[in-house]
C-alpha cells in the first residue's frame, strides 16, 4: 500500500499500476510470496555485510541482542519509504531501477554508517528501536549527495559486486529454505547419489547389514515393501548387481 501510495503521487494510476506490477514480477520476485525467501535470503545477506562494511554497528546490534533482519524487513518491502527523507528517497528508487534491488543492501549499508555515532550511544532497545523508528530524530543528517556517496565508497566495491552477493545469497539460502519450507531443501535421498557415494565393495560389505535392518524394520511396516530408510541403498544395489538384497519370502 506505502509504495502504490508513493507512485500515485508522481505518476498517474495506470502509470502507477505498471510501475508496481513491473516491481513485484520482477525487481522484488517473489518478495511478496507467502514465504517471502528472497526477502528473507537478502536480509541475511545484509547481516552478514553489516559485519563486513560496519562491524562496530554490527557488533552493537549483537550486544543489545537485536534481530537485524526485524529492524530492517519494512525497509526493503516498502523500498525505504518513511525511511529516508523524500530527497534521499528519489536518488535511492533512481538507483534501485537502473541497479536492480542489490541498491537496497547499499542503502541499508550507508543508513547504518551514517548514524553509527548515534547508534552507538544508545545503550539499551528502548532507546534503539524508537530511534530507528522516528524518521524525524535522524532524517536531518541524511542529505542526497553524502548518502549516495557513502552507498558507493570503494571500500565497499569489492564486497558489494554481484558476484560477491550471489554468493553470499548461495550461502544462505539452504538455511533459509530448511527453517521456512522444509519439502523444498535438498536431501541426500536418491538411489544416485548413494551410488555416487558408495563403491561396489562398499555395497556389497553392506549387504548383510541391510538384510537385517530390513528385516527388524519392515516387520513393523509392510513387509513386502523396504523400509525408505534403506530404500536408497537397495535401488543403488540392485541396478550395480542386478540381484535383490533380499525377496518378499525373507
Amino acid at each position: 500500500n506505502k509504495v502504490a501510495a508513493f507512485l500515485i503521487q508522481v505518476l498517474n494510476e495506470e502509470d502507477a499500476f505498471w510501475v508496481l506490477s513491473r516491481l513485484v514480477e520482477r525487481y522484488l520476485e517473489d518478495y511478496y510470496s507467502n514465504l517471502m525467501i528472497p526477502l528473507h535470503v537478502d536480509l541475511k545477506v545484509l547481516e552478514y555485510l553489516l559485519l563486513e562494511c560496519v562491524p562496530r554497528v554490527a557488533q552493537h546490534f549483537e550486544f543489545l541482542q537485536v534481530d537485524i533482519p526485524l529492524i530492517t524487513m519494512h525497509w526493503f518491502l516498502c523500498i525505504f519509504i518513511d525511511v529516508l527523507p523524500h530527497e534521499v528517497l528519489s536518488r535511492v528508487w533512481d538507483l534501485f531501477f537502473c541497479e536492480g534491488r542489490y541498491v537496497l543492501l547499499r542503502a541499508s549499508l550507508a543508513f547504518f554508517k551514517i548514524l553509527e555515532k548515534e547508534i552507538l550511544a544508545t545503550s539499551n532497545t528502548a532507546d534503539l528501536l524508537p530511534f530507528l523508528q522516528q524518521k524525524e530524530q535522524y532524517e536531518h543528517k541524511l542529505t542526497p549527495t553524502q548518502f549516495v556517496k557513502i552507498m558507493y565508497q570503494s571500500s565497499w566495491d569489492k564486497k558489494l559486486s554481484s558476484n560477491s552477493i550471489e554468493k553470499v545469497q548461495e550461502l544462505f539460502r539452504p538455511q533459509i529454505l530448511s527453517t521456512l519450507d522444509p519439502s523444498a531443501a535438498p536431501r541426500p535421498s536418491s538411489s544416485s547419489n548413494f551410488e555416487n557415494i558408495l563403491s561396489d565393495e562398499e555395497l556389497s560389505k553392506a549387504t548383510p547389514m541391510l538384510k537385517q535392518r530390513s528385516i527388524s524394520l519392515t516387520k513393523q511396516d509392510n513387509p513386502f515393501s523396504p523400509p525408505s530408510a534403506v530404500e536408497p541403498f537397495i535401488t543403488a544395489y540392485h541396478k550395480r548387481t542386478k540381484n535383490f538384497i533380499f525377496t518378499p519370502d525373507q
